[in-house]
């Protein structure tokens, strides 16, 4: 266990809307989240629903399927060293897309009501994920901005708006 927790510290370390913490608090996310492997084929959550979980990539590969209208489409394929699913430890929000293992892989999982017991406990932090969550807004939205296709008029519509 012991050797889990120092790999976990370590990982949280480097996740940037961790790693601005408070070694404190990191030290509770790190014993309140758990590592879990996955075969290839394994869907980790499902389009439309509201599991309330986070993963950060350790090994292997998944992708992001979206199933619209039409045929399922993989949105892109993801790997060691990313975190998917940020948001539903955040708040109540259904899946967007599907994520589903590609190879075997390995992740480190957090969970909401875990996320928000820790949150509770160390209420000074959540300014700092906040600053952390803006950055991140911020730095999508200018990578849209220069890369959007410039007749596309609901992606206009939409830059900049939160809310309506």
């Amino acid at each position: 266990m012991t050797c889990e927790f120092s790999q976990n510290l370590d990982i949280l370390r480097q996740i940037d809307l961790f790693s601005a913490l408070p070694i404190e608090s990191l030290k509770v996310f790190a014993l309140m989240s758990s590592r879990e492997k996955y075969k290839a084929g394994d869907v980790l959550f499902q389009q439309g629903e509201d599991d309330g979980q986070a993963f950060y990539i350790f090994s292997g590969a998944g992708e992001l399927v979206y199933k619209g209208d039409g045929p399922e489409e993989v949105i892109r394929t993801v790997g060691a060293g990313q975190m998917i699913g940020a948001t539903a430890i955040l708040g109540e929000v259904p899946r967007l897309f599907s994520f589903r293992a590609v190879t075997e892989l390995e992740c480190f999982l957090m969970e909401r009501e875990k996320f928000r017991t820790t949150l509770e406990q160390f209420p000074a932090i959540l300014p700092k994920i906040i600053k952390t969550l803006v950055q991140k807004i911020h730095a999508r939205e200018k990578v849209f901005l220069t890369s959007r296709n410039p007749d596309c008029e609901a992606c206009k519509k939409n830059l900049g708006v939160i809310f309506d």
